[in-house]
């Protein structure tokens, strides 16, 4: 058996299948080898190779002609600087997390206007990566505050009351003519609801502003804005997210994906689910309406299914498994204190969680232990030590 690799961006720096030999086959037999490759990407965006398998009987029986089977490899760098809100076409504004991912780099990723950063554990024999992000816990506090703008009617004589709804919560703020602050930053929210619940997947919230002055007419204007962050925690595993995962915030109209970075974009119901082209990766996205969840990911010129992604019937969702276009299955399991992932080929790697249901240790097949703690109970990462002891304290 022979391989070769299409990409430059890839290299096989461990290759158990090259000249590996396979006897003659028969229905129902198989023979297996391992390599590794690496992803070493030379400029930004959506990268992905082909590797091939050749030999006389790699897709035929005995007796066969010679023929090539393929493997699929693909990786995303994103090196974009993250645009600022505009508050002159959206005056109302939330914080705003991570719009794009850092730039690919050994080590920690780090997001400096942002102030944010992402980890990333590997899981053996799976398609993905488990990946964390700062800028999505509740720790993340630019994520739960609103810019509300008050200069000028004020400025104009005008009396400006501020109210906000979020999740059945009421806040409001009066501002005199006299004031002289240019935007009142609604910093009070914890995430929760009326109820005390917290809010899983990010909020609308509803700005209601009346100016009111002695001889003039009332003005009021009423604008939805998306609040809050995404808690990771809510599909099971720990606060962490496949890399091939990705949500959609309805209210915010933005994807947020587990490789990393943002996209806003509106998009369509169709068939009852909200359905995003991309033309550019030559992918289709589609997620359920009601908790935004990737359902499946799908070439766009075939159509066909490259992961399909199983959710349980609990409130909210947990991920069950992702199935791949080769219908091999990863699959989820779950207690209170512990995850386990079962990759295709049956490879076992396990999680603990702590009490507050966030991701202490990943150990792999091999028994090599990944260990994280976290700074109280927001899910902000504390300490990141790979099974070597390299140890990341942020």
């Amino acid at each position: 058996m022979t391989t070769s690799l299409s990409s430059p961006d890839f290299s096989i720096i461990q290759n158990g299948c090259q000249n590996f030999y396979v006897p003659p086959l028969t229905q129902g037999q198989s023979r297996s080898c391992n390599m590794v490759v690496r992803f070493a990407p030379s400029a930004a965006g959506g990268k992905s190779a082909t590797i091939y398998i050749t030999h006389p009987t790699c897709s035929g029986y005995a007796g066969g002609p010679q023929s090539c089977d393929s493997i699929v490899v693909s990786g995303t760098c994103l090196d974009v600087p993250p645009k600022a809100p505009d508050s002159t076409t959206n005056p109302v504004t939330s914080g705003q997390p991570r719009t794009t991912a850092p730039a690919c780099r050994p080590g920690s990723s780090i997001n400096v206007d942002a102030q944010s950063f992402a980890e990333s554990i590997p899981v053996v024999g799976a398609p993905f990566t488990l990946n964390y992000f700062s800028d999505q816990v509740a720790g993340y506090l630019e994520g739960y505050r609103l810019r509300i703008p008050i200069f000028g009617s004020t400025a104009n004589g005008y009396t400006r009351q501020v109210s906000v709804t979020i999740a059945g919560r009421q806040y409001s703020q009066t501002f005199a003519p006299t004031q002289t602050n240019s935007s009142w930053y609604l910093t009070s929210w914890d995430g929760t609801s009326s109820s005390n619940v917290f809010q899983v997947v990010p909020s609308a919230a509803d700005v209601q502003v009346v100016d009111t002055k002695s001889g003039s007419p009332t003005v009021s204007t009423i604008t939805t804005v998306a609040v809050g962050l995404p808690d990771n925690r809510r599909i099971g595993l720990g606060g962490w997210v496949p890399s091939i995962y990705a949500f959609y915030d309805k209210w915010g109209k933005r994807i947020f994906y587990g490789s990393g970075g943002t996209e806003s974009v509106a998009l369509n119901n169709i068939n009852g689910e909200l359905v995003r082209i991309d033309d550019a990766k030559r992918l289709i996205y589609t997620f359920e309406p009601s908790w935004g969840n990737i359902v499946s990911i799908k070439h766009q010129l075939t159509g066909l299914p490259m992961y399909v992604f199983n959710y349980s019937s609990t409130n909210p969702p947990q991920l069950l498994s992702i199935r791949d276009y080769k219908n091999n299955y990863t699959n989820f399991a779950r207690t209170s204190t512990s995850i386990t992932i079962t990759a295709p080929f049956n490879r076992v790697t396990t999680g603990s969680l702590n009490s507050n249901g966030w991701l202490t240790s990943v150990t792999n097949p091999a028994n090599q232990t990944h260990n994280l703690t976290y700074t109280g109970a927001s899910g902000l990462l504390s300490t990141f030590q790979k099974p070597k002891g390299e140890t990341t304290t942020f």
